[in-house]
């Protein structure tokens, strides 16, 4: 705004104003973010340290789509996420998310995944609302996302962080369904330095070896499977270093309300010692899951005449060990050495007395 001094229709001056306009130095309208020239963003679904979900639709469609936005300007952020999108465009299936596109706005300094919308509840709030699930209900879940770990383990990706809270559960009719999420550490190939989150880790990943590759995937799946069916995650301890003891040496505790098959999967997945550890292939075929042959035959490519368990050193050369609950006073945490019952639990289960109550440990 200028002020300039102008005579009046009289004979005495005064000031008015008058304004001009520099219509060089208007600025340009504010430039849409790039996912927002395409989609309408709608509410926020969740909101994170450094990010937030929104639901998404196309204009003039009707279907729904999920934004996943990271603020960011660090140039690693990028290329993890550019990574996240690539691993997800190479993998598809039906219960793992689907990633449709990516926006690297570095103008906005910000980055937009773009999803199919999943309506559900995430695993660990499911537990936290009704409790342990029947085994009946967990089973064709475990199955799932099994199958959907089959799936990266076949395009050599380790997911690296399977835990509740990235397993969506989904409600069609009376079937339920579940959906695997965030990618964002997973890794093509042997992982070189371990990651993921601390209840979830493995044995060996608490151990910081130079290499792990995705056997870790299967005691997190374990882990997911141990706390559909009990409720709550094995461990006691909450430290950091009292935790990393206990995942790496403490048995696991097992209610006796388990069947002897639940058992022995359970056994198989939360084997300690990588080599004998359950392969996915092995666990999609263990009789707990009551996949039916045609079904086992055309998702692994092999046979299964006679014993479901393919050949491997997850389901041979079990240690049988018992010990007394410490609860009785006994100070030996590992126990004794047993013979086989010969009843049909894995070798690697302990059992913890109380009483005339047999609670069974992992060992």
């Amino acid at each position: 705004m200028e002020f300039e001094r102008r005579p009046s229709l009289g004979h005495r001056s005064r000031l008015t104003a008058c304004l001009t306009i520099d219509t060089s130095k208007r600025k340009a309208p504010a430039r849409l973010p790039l996912v927002e020239e395409k989609y309408t963003l709608h509410e926020i679904l969740g909101q994170g340290a450094i990010g937030i979900v929104r639901r998404a639709t196309l204009p003039g469609s009707k279907e729904e789509f999920a934004v996943k936005t990271v603020y960011t300007d660090d140039p690693e952020m990028v290329l993890v996420s550019e990574k996240e999108f690539e691993l997800l465009q190479s993998l598809r299936h039906p219960n793992i998310v689907e990633c449709v596109e990516l926006f690297s706005d570095e103008r906005a300094s910000r980055i937009d995944m773009i999803m199919p919308l999943v309506r559900g509840v995430p695993l660990d709030t499911a537990i936290k609302r009704g409790g342990a699930m029947a085994e009946e209900v967990a089973r064709p879940l475990c199955a799932q996302l099994l199958r959907a770990v089959h799936h990266c383990h076949t395009h050599r990706v380790c997911h690296r962080d399977i835990k509740p809270e990235n397993i969506i559960l989904v409600e069609e009719g009376t079937r339920r369904s579940l959906v695997l999420l965030d990618f964002n550490i997973a890794i093509r190939g042997i992982a070189l330095t371990p990651t993921g989150t601390r209840p979830f880790m493995s044995p060996e990943a608490w151990q910081t070896l130079p290499l792990f590759n995705e056997m870790t995937d299967l005691w997190s799946s374990g882990i997911c499977l141990y706390f559909m069916l009990v409720g709550f995650l094995p461990w006691i301890c909450h430290n950091t270093r009292c935790l990393a003891v206990e995942v790496s040496r403490f048995p696991i505790r097992l209610p006796e309300s388990l069947s002897r098959q639940a058992l022995d999967l359970l056994a198989g997945l939360l084997c300690r010692n990588v080599a004998r550890r359950c392969l996915v292939s092995g666990a999609l075929a263990h009789p707990w899951l009551r996949l039916a042959r045609q079904e086992l035959k055309d998702l692994l490519g092999v046979s299964h005449s006679g014993s479901v368990f393919p050949p491997q050193p997850a389901y041979r050369d079990w240690e049988v060990r018992a010990r007394k609950s410490l609860v009785d006073g006994d100070s030996d945490i590992f126990g004794h050495r047993l013979e086989s019952s010969g009843g049909g639990l894995p070798k690697n289960l302990v059992g913890n007395y109380r009483s005339e109550t047999v609670l069974w440990t992992i060992g």
